[in-house]
């Protein structure tokens, strides 16, 4: 539409997401304060992959929110993308694939075949909490609960790293952030562990803003790898 970039005061941040803002931070500074670093959110909450994927064989005329949310902005100079979603993907058995058409798709699209693809795995592995999607009761509070259990979209995603980690794709852990921090639970998950909103997001947003001075801006004395397994060993039990 018409919206406009918003210089990022205290009047301006609440409107941007933390971990966004978090990782526009860590990169300005990473550049020495020297340059403007600029950011467009068009996340939507519980939505597929392909809702934001170009036309390609899981979307044929492109997903609904990438024509109404990424076609317009991509006549925009952008140095790289960052992907945080997954759960409403976590059954998909072609996960891989599909993570693969998006990010096939965007790179198409500003016609940059080497764009970079920085994706955030899931944090926790698995909690319940309220259904805000089922029924309500007469108070407004949900009368059902649902379970999320990230570990088979965890695995996915670290799959879909293995196979393109050599192609401009890298991804973030998040699994060690979702520390108790009582004073900032979201409002929505006060009195339950939340699986999908970690409530410490800083060191998301740090871990992708160090991520793209490394292996964008190349900062390369910014150490920005997570550990990740290569091997596991079975002992009887």
């Amino acid at each position: 539409g018409n919206g406009m970039w918003k210089t990022a005061t205290l009047d301006n941040i609440p409107s941007m997401a933390a971990v966004p803002f978090t990782t526009m931070e860590t990169i300005y500074h990473g550049l020495n304060d020297k340059a403007p670093v600029g950011g467009i959110n068009t996340s939507v909450g519980g939505k597929k992959m392909s809702d934001f994927t170009g036309p390609c064989e899981y979307s044929a005329n492109g997903g609904d929110l990438y024509i109404s949310r990424v076609k317009p902005i991509t006549n925009v100079a952008v140095k790289g993308h960052f992907w945080y979603q997954g759960t409403s993907d976590a059954t998909t058995g072609d996960f891989v694939d599909r993570f693969e058409a998006l990010v096939g798709s965007y790179r198409t699209a500003w016609n940059n075949a080497d764009m970079p693809f920085i994706m955030v795995q899931n944090t926790q592995s698995a909690a319940t909490v309220p259904d805000w999607y089922a029924s309500l009761d007469a108070d407004g509070n949900p009368t059902k609960s649902v379970t999320y259990d990230c570990t088979l979209v965890r695995f996915r995603q670290f799959n879909a790293f293995k196979l393109m980690k050599n192609n401009g794709v890298s991804m973030v852990v998040t699994v060690d952030t979702n520390t108790h921090i009582d004073e900032l639970k979201s409002i929505e998950n006060k009195d339950a562990q939340d699986p999908l909103h970690t409530w410490n997001k800083k060191p998301i947003g740090q871990r992708l803003g160090n991520t793209a001075l490394n292996e964008v801006y190349g900062k390369y004395e910014i150490k920005h790898l997570s550990p990740y397994p290569v091997k596991a060993t079975v002992y009887g039990n």
